[in-house]
């Protein structure tokens, strides 16, 4: 049963997420401190779209929200400042078909 899988890297949904039906999921094995891997895709190979976020900072962890109408990778950032400092990050947002958008 189920409507997803995690297969190594990508969660694979074996079917649609039925209207009113809410999926959220902590990425726990997920582990990253290289830059060259703070990148995620959605891609729907029916409809030959995708979108791809690309950070400039890794996060230091991720969750993965879906319903039927949304996919919502969300990546979370552990920020301690002292008062007056500041801190800044970069998502880069990639929109096309789903040759486009390949991870690096």
């Amino acid at each position: 049963g189920g409507f997803a899988h995690v297969k190594k890297n990508p969660i694979l949904f074996k079917k649609a997420v039925d209207p009113g039906v809410r999926l959220w999921t902590p990425l726990n094995n997920w582990v990253c401190t290289d830059v060259a891997h703070s990148q995620f895709a959605i891609v729907n190979p029916t409809l030959d779209a995708g979108i791809k976020m690309s950070l400039d900072k890794p996060p230091k962890s991720f969750n993965f929200y879906a319903e039927d109408t949304a996919a919502c990778p969300e990546p979370f950032y552990a920020i301690h400042l002292e008062p007056g400092a500041e801190v800044e990050w970069t998502a880069t947002w990639t929109m096309g078909t789903a040759k486009d958008i390949k991870l690096e």
